[in-house]
């Protein structure tokens, strides 16, 4: 070999090509932002899923990671799972084809008689802290199938992204709903005639809300969650004047509160500062007892002899 070298004046190459070097780069290259969060979801379910035996030791392992998972169902029937950590909601196929229900399903031998109750617990819980906004008068079905058919209208979901602009990620559409992304991890989920929200700052979850339904045209809002969540709500949607309805007592005594602030605030905004109504005081008091002025001469009378 090493005449051959000498005679044809071959040298063997010194360094690896460049695109194995391309490569290596990729891979060490630190992810950052959503794709860290992601990423961290990943690891911390996955982790979850080895140590687990059944569903419920699989939850309890995501939540000590700190990552809430989610289960969506159709009556019955289980179709996926998602998992959320902070103001971040993904779903299992996001993160990869064996954290679809389907493979988890496989890994963690699902059970139906044991692993379904716990499934539907977790839905329950879901829904108790689940931040939400219906439309009270869209009862009837045909006013839903409308309100269906919204979501398909592409002149809405212009109508949404301008209203959003810049804080707008994204907007995915589903089988039966909309997913509005926002760049904070915030995110909206529209079911035609109701909203809801994962999001960790209820102010922000609930005015998002109320410009949504501003822009479907809602004649009224209800809102559902816990306090914090729905007295944000009736505000948001008292300063964009969109009439709120209560569902029950506990919220109506809200709606009597909330009320009550927004005729205080406006009282204060026309009262006028002590400094100013003692100054329009004086100035009666000034015009009542008015003195003479020096430099005005004195009305000369005429009295005819």
């Amino acid at each position: 070999m090493r005449e051959l070298e000498q005679v044809y004046m071959l040298r063997a190459p010194t360094e690896l090509p460049t695109q194995r070097k391309v490569i290596h780069d990729a891979v060490t290259k630190p992810l950052t932002g959503v794709n860290k969060m992601k990423n961290d979801i990943r690891n911390a379910v996955e982790e979850a899923i080895k140590e687990a035996e059944d569903f419920r030791q699989f939850i309890d392992g995501c939540k000590r990671r700190g990552v809430q998972p989610t289960v969506h169902m159709s009556g019955s029937r289980v179709c996926g799972f998602a998992f959320r950590k902070g103001a971040l909601r993904v779903k299992g196929s996001e993160l990869g084809r064996t954290y679809t229900w389907d493979a988890l399903r496989q890994r963690l031998d699902y059970q139906e008689i044991t692993d379904f109750p716990v499934l539907e617990e977790l839905l329950a819980q879901e829904r108790e802290g689940l931040q939400s906004a219906s439309c009270p008068s869209s009862g009837n079905a045909k006013q839903k199938r409308e309100q269906a058919r919204q979501l398909l209208d592409d002149d809405y979901l212009a109508a949404v992204r301008a209203k959003f602009g810049d804080d707008l990620a994204d907007i995915q559409r589903e089988q039966s709903l909309l997913e509005i992304r926002f760049k904070d991890g915030g995110m909206l989920r529209d079911f035609g005639d109701r909203l809801s929200a994962q999001d960790n700052d209820p102010k922000k979850a609930a005015t998002r809300m109320v410009a949504v339904a501003m822009v479907k045209g809602w004649p009224a809002i209800s809102f559902n969650g816990n306090n914090e969540f729905v007295r944000e709500g009736m505000r948001a949607a008292i300063a964009a004047g969109l009439p709120v309805v209560a569902k029950d007592a506990a919220q109506e005594q809200l709606l009597a509160e909330v009320q009550a602030e927004g005729t205080m605030s406006a009282g204060a905004a026309l009262a006028p500062s002590p400094l100013v109504a003692a100054s329009r005081r004086l100035d009666a008091v000034r015009k009542l007892y008015k003195a003479p002025d020096p430099q005005e001469q004195p009305k000369q009378r005429h009295f005819k002899l």
